[in-house]
């Protein structure tokens, strides 16, 4: 599911290549300082694993290596080519582990031991409008204990304006906006740059609603970018944390994205121009030649 080739990274979605080299770069330095130095990455890799080149490109000259690496894939060719892909290739020479499911994510999630002492990357590459079936997900891997306190979250989300500017869209969002933000009247950009972390924080509390008292984990959210290669996409980054207390209010901050990419500016070509200075003169013309005066 992902956009780009490792062949041709430089030229084919450079925005949304540069969100993930800076989230892969703050996750490699926070893990710089922890006890856990192993990686079992989780993602939606396609037929050529481009997240997983980059991911491995952050990760040289540190301590932090990749265990393993599971993929979702449920198109049968590209299933077929993700087994064979050169990136993955490269990577078992090295050692690293790398399953490709053929099934939806995140069915089958639950039959793969974590390996010791390894943190989670769950890389969640969705091409639509993140929604309450993709919050369940979360919730339900939550409550089986396949994401943990201290596993990362990335996940991706359409942001077009034909989608997330509709009334019926903003209307399902504000009530939550207004909860978890304490946020009166939330305008239309404030529920579209904060609906995903609302829809995570929805799935963190009904997977608390069956925990027992002393078991407490919520998602900090460490950032959040914007890019528009071609459709406008929004990346979120969280980290799971345990909570001081079960009792804990948690209530979310709002973070404005940051954007990734400059906006393209409408330059009128030097011909364009040319017609636009000239446009009355050829036109005075052209009636000349057509009503010669007599």
């Amino acid at each position: 599911m992902n956009y780009y080739n490792p062949d041709g990274l430089a030229k084919h979605r450079p925005n949304k290549r540069e969100c993930l080299k800076k989230i892969f770069t703050k996750i490699k330095d926070s893990l710089s300082t922890s006890r856990l130095t192993k990686i079992e990455y989780i993602t939606f890799g396609g037929s050529d694993f481009a997240d997983l080149h980059d991911l491995a490109s952050s990760l040289q000259g540190g301590k932090i290596r990749i265990a393993s690496v599971i993929s979702f894939e449920n198109d049968a060719r590209t299933f077929e080519l993700a087994q064979n892909s050169p990136t993955a290739d490269l990577l078992r020479i090295f050692g690293q582990k790398i399953k490709v499911i053929h099934n939806s994510f995140p069915d089958g999630l639950n039959r793969s031991k974590r390996p010791p002492r390894c943190q989670r990357v769950f890389f969640l590459d969705y091409f639509g409008t993140f929604d309450e079936e993709n919050a369940l997900h979360l919730a339900e891997l939550l409550d089986s204990r396949d994401i943990l306190p201290d596993d990362w979250l990335i996940i991706t989300s359409c942001l077009d304006g034909r989608v997330v500017k509709n009334e019926r869209f903003i209307t399902k969002h504000v009530g939550r906006c207004q909860l978890f933000f304490q946020m009166p009247n939330p305008s239309k950009d404030f529920v579209v740059r904060n609906f995903v972390d609302t829809m995570v924080k929805l799935a963190i509390d009904t997977h608390r609603k069956i925990q027992p008292r002393d078991y407490c984990v919520k998602a900090n959210l460490v950032s959040k970018y914007y890019y528009a290669d071609t459709t406008p996409m929004g990346v979120w980054c969280f980290k799971l944390e345990k909570c001081v207390s079960s009792n804990e209010p948690i209530y979310l901050v709002d973070m404005n994205f940051t954007r990734i990419g400059a906006k393209k500016k409408k330059v009128a070509s030097r011909f364009r121009r040319r017609i636009i200075s000239r446009g009355p003169r050829i036109i005075n013309r052209s009636i000349s030649r057509l009503f010669p005066s007599r």
